[in-house]
């Protein structure tokens, strides 16, 4: 009897568990508005209502769930359609409510030669609510849309959504809104979209619009103020030209008009407002050559040199100073050299730094046309590639301290070798290693190189990679030249072994950091440790929240194997003044860990142009872009750039 009690009771908890946790789901969503062909309803990207003192957003959407074949239109219809619209009614504006619906870019439906925007199957529209101090998430109004297949029906009727008082938790459809946010264009959506001219030609009755220098392939194009009558086709591409047929007026009339263009280029999208001039093909075709030659020249003799400052500057960061032993041993050995062995084991150094940079590049092309993710220091996520560079640093590390006593084959033996000897081989294998433990660091100027890099064609790839090779090498090549500056070094003596002893135990510490990488990668632990309490995991949908409440938001991207990163949160991010300067601006802080393959922090990474870490930005909704820091802070950078995001949204 009482296990048919305790069975029942079981049964009836489990029954009061699913019946709670579905009214807990529909606790962020208002009742459906439905039709043969489409229902619709509001939702909320919170599932209560923390009432406030002061005016609030509340981050909502208009969901549309269309029947197959059926779409609904853009703010901007196109040939035919009519734009959704939601109206509140009395009762919610009295109360001081506003709203104001979002339009993520839209498709393009071609039919019959009409041209129309809009969406269809499952449609998230956000919806912006203003609600006044300390008043109740409840608004309710009509909704008049158009919804078309073969016909074209009207949707009109009343939807209203009234959410619960509590913590304002995210509900179960915030990743769903926050998704359909960022897809509406911004400036932080579209960093590489860039518009040099626009123009019409009268002739052939088109729009030409010449693309800046870097700017990515344009998708589709949809344009808005040009007034009734007119027709857009999709854009033809012809290199750094795109050209869009009009249709139903004369090109002509559209003369000095401001036409707003939105752009999808890739997966990027962007929003420009341009004003359409009449301008001679021929002088406006040969202005932007000859600024696009121009500007294209500049730019890859600036970045290359970037590139090369970065290489030289990788010399003294945190993941290449390890290296100095291997280097430092070498040149110890050199003393009573000849001058053409002390040249050519230097080059042979250098060589193995500019060998590894090509062969690092062919990889990166590679993967690019396999369609995969690139960044600088990616291979720290692979075990393979983790677990040869233990076995690599193992045997330099024996090697420092005269203690390769294990059996280990000849040609690997030689190669470990740092003596006095003859052994050019041993330091092209130095060379190499410098550039391996080189990637998991991102210095000064080398994020703009390798953005500059991974953005452009694979040979301006290679020049770049090449570039940053010979800054890595430039102080080998230096002794390589001057061969007598190694006369200058103390004469050798039984400090030498003393120093090979420490350059030995830094070159261990090396080893085990990336043995201690090897074993997080094939999970002999937990290659993600627990979360430091002065972060927030990072997610799209958290930045999302965080930025709908009206905060301001701290991403840090970051991996195990970024030493720039470790160095950065030891020095500057989590010491006590650069938490105290977060918390002083009510600053909320997320961090993206990298240590392991994230297609959307990789996603992330290059919506911002950026393709290497430390990655550190500041939002706010109302910044006009957000705030990148610098890859290696400073306590005054991060103040610094903490007090322009306040300024920049007017706080």
């Amino acid at each position: 009897m009482q296990q048919r009690s305790f069975i029942f009771l079981y049964f009836a908890l489990l029954l009061a568990s699913i019946v709670g946790g579905a009214s807990q789901a529909r606790a962020s969503d208002g009742p459906w508005l439905k039709t043969d062909f489409a229902e619709a309803r509001l939702i909320s990207a919170a599932e209560t209502w923390q009432l406030k003192d002061k005016d609030m957003i509340w981050p909502a959407a208009l969901e549309v769930q269309l029947k197959p074949g059926w779409k609904i239109y853009w703010r901007s219809p196109g040939d035919a359609g009519l734009p959704t619209q939601f109206l509140l009614d009395e009762t919610s504006s009295a109360g001081g409510y506003t709203t104001e619906l979002i339009f993520p870019v839209p498709e393009r439906f071609t039919l019959f030669d009409l041209e129309t925007y809009g969406y269809g199957g499952r449609v998230i529209l956000p919806l912006d609510i203003f609600v006044p101090a300390g008043r109740p998430a409840f608004v309710s109004g009509m909704l008049d849309l158009l919804a078309c297949s073969d016909i074209c029906v009207p949707m009109q009727g009343p939807i209203s959504i009234d959410l619960a008082a509590g913590t304002g938790a995210p509900s179960p459809y915030a990743q769903d809104i926050a998704y359909a946010r960022s897809q509406v264009p911004s400036k932080a959506t579209g960093p590489n979209i860039q518009l040099s001219h626009i123009w019409f030609e009268a002739e052939n009755n088109h729009i030409v619009i010449a693309l800046t220098p870097g700017s990515l392939p344009i998708s589709d194009i949809f344009i808005e103020g040009a007034g009734p009558g007119y027709s857009f086709s999709k854009p033809v591409q012809d290199e750094q030209t795109a050209y869009i047929d009009v249709s139903g007026k004369a090109v002509e009339e559209l003369s000095g008009q401001l036409l707003t263009l939105t752009i999808l280029a890739e997966d990027q999208i962007s929003e420009i407002r341009m004003r359409l001039s009449a301008q001679d093909r021929d002088s406006v075709a040969g202005l932007v050559k000859l600024e696009t030659n121009r500007d294209s020249i500049d730019i890859f003799w600036a970045s290359l040199f970037v590139a090369f400052l970065g290489g030289v500057i990788l010399n003294v960061m945190p993941c290449v100073l390890p290296v100095l032993s291997l280097k430092v041993a070498s040149i110890l050995s050199m003393a009573h050299a000849s001058p053409q062995h002390i040249r050519q084991r230097f080059l042979a150094s250098a060589a193995g730094i500019i060998i590894s940079f090509i062969i690092l590049a062919l990889g990166l092309i590679s993967i690019r046309a396999a369609g995969l993710q690139v960044g600088w220091g990616i291979q720290f996520q692979q075990p393979v590639f983790l677990g040869i560079m233990f076995v690599v640093l193992g045997l330099f590390t024996l090697s420092l301290f005269d203690r390769v006593n294990i059996p280990i084959p000849a040609f690997l033996s030689g190669l470990a070798r740092t003596d006095g000897t003859h052994n050019l081989r041993g330091d092209f294998i130095a060379g190499m290693l410098a550039t391996l433990l080189a990637t998991p660091c991102s210095a000064p100027f080398v994020g703009t190189a390798v953005t500059f890099a991974l953005t452009g064609s694979d040979g301006v790839l290679m020049l770049v990679m090449v570039a940053m090779a010979f800054g890595l090498a430039s102080p080998w090549l230096i002794f390589a030249a001057k061969p007598g500056l190694v006369s200058y070094l103390p004469k050798p003596g039984h400090w030498m072994a003393k120093i090979k002893q420490f350059l030995g135990v830094l070159l261990l510490a090396t080893t085990i950091w990336v043995g201690w990488l090897f074993a997080g990668a094939i999970e002999l632990r937990d290659a993600k440790p627990p979360q430091n309490t002065n972060w927030q995991p990072w997610s799209v949908e958290a930045l999302q929240t965080e930025m709908a409440s009206g905060k301001f938001v701290l991403v840090d991207v970051t991996a195990d194997w970024c030493i720039t990163c470790k160095t950065n949160k030891l020095l500057v991010l989590d010491t006590k003044e650069g938490l105290e300067a977060t918390k002083a601006a009510n600053i909320v802080r997320l961090q993206a860990d990298w240590t392991r393959p994230d297609t959307e922090i990789a996603a992330f990474l290059a919506q911002y142009g950026r393709y290497g870490i430390p990655f550190n930005i500041i939002f706010h909704e109302n910044l006009e872009a957000p705030v990148i820091l610098p890859e290696v802070l400073t306590l005054k950078t991060l103040e610094n750039s903490i007090q322009t995001a306040l300024s920049g949204a007017g706080s």
